[in-house]
């Protein structure tokens, strides 16, 4: 009789998120998001040993160099918990209410402008889980397509991982938004039928190795932020959309999603500059895709002041704890 082996299933994952006090220091879950993609991977920088030795071979070693782990994940996107990944990438945080709470995320300009660190933990076996300390993000795409579900995808990077015990998860009850529930303004006004939006929010990541007796990173540090939007809509007779792009309008760029007066995700900048619009006609309507930059303005920022090309509002049940 053949012995089978055991597998681990891919339903059986969950996901834990903190923030950390000390970058690097795990901490563990207080926030448990339901994502439906997490594909981790531990990255050493392996150094072959090659000196000649007479023989007609060429690997005689390998050492182990300085290591980070790549984390991506993805998504619906949930009221509350889409928070973490916003404000990992952001990095500013001001909170007003007493529940709902409204949750203001802008780009950090004070200090080094470094957002706070997360401790990410992958729950993937009923008495183990790995730890990725120190995560910093480096991106966020937020998708809206009219049919589904909203949904999202981001970049992390943090130190290599770590085996931790398992914690017990605990959900959120509140459902994901549908992407019919977001409104499109493009200039305060909707002026175009908008069937796809998708706004993205990058940081280039430097991964700092220095001489310390440490496998580990000196530092993750996050570069500066930079925010584009597309915005896919029906052409119409007087050329709208085409118009804002023709004319270097800059106008500014609103989605809106809304599930109740206590859920909602705003995403706002003040300038868009679009940089391309073509036509598209592989439907039976004529469509035009809309492709534009934010630019830094002093209107899209928080307590930091300074310049920022975005501003993200959350109105949900979380009282500050992102960042």
């Amino acid at each position: 009789m053949p012995t089978f082996a055991n597998g681990l299933p891919v339903a059986r994952q969950q996901f834990g998120i903190a923030k950390e006090v000390t970058k690097g220091t795990y901490v563990a879950p207080s926030a448990f998001p339901a994502w439906d993609t997490f594909t981790p991977e531990d990255k050493i920088t392996m150094l072959p040993v090659t000196g000649l030795r007479g023989s007609m071979v060429v690997d005689y070693g390998m050492v182990a160099g300085v290591g980070v782990a790549d984390i991506s994940c993805g998504g619906a996107i949930y009221p509350d918990t889409i928070g973490w990944p916003l404000a990992g990438v952001l990095g500013s945080l001001s909170v007003t209410g007493a529940g709902p709470y409204v949750n203001v995320l802008t780009v950090l300009n004070t200090g080094t402008g470094q957002p706070t660190s997360h401790s990410i933990t992958h729950f993937y076996e009923a008495t183990q889980s790995r730890s990725y300390t120190g995560a910093q993000w480096s991106e966020i795409e937020l998708t809206y397509t009219a049919p589904d579900l909203a949904k999202f995808t981001a970049k992390a990077t943090s130190l290599l991982s770590l085996q931790e015990t398992v914690a017990t998860a605990s959900y959120t009850s509140v459902l994901p938004f549908a992407a019919w529930q977001c409104t499109c303004l493009i200039g305060g006004a909707a002026t175009i039928v908008v069937t796809e939006a998708t706004v993205t929010m990058t940081r280039k990541l430097d991964i700092i190795n220095d001489l310390a007796g440490s496998q580990a990173p000196a530092q993750i540090f996050v570069g500066p932020l930079t925010c584009t939007w597309k915005i896919s809509g029906l052409a119409d007779s007087v050329d709208t959309a085409l118009l804002e792009y023709l004319n270097n309008t800059q106008p500014s760029v609103d989605l809106t999603m809304t599930q109740s007066a206590s859920d909602i995700l705003e995403v706002h900048s003040t300038n868009v500059a679009f940089t391309a619009a073509p036509f598209k006609a592989d439907k039976d309507v004529i469509e035009i895709d809309l492709a534009g930059t934010a630019i830094a303005n002093t209107t899209d920022i928080g307590a930091s002041l300074g310049y920022g090309p975005v501003k993200c509002t959350l109105t949900n049940s979380v009282n500050g704890l992102y960042i």
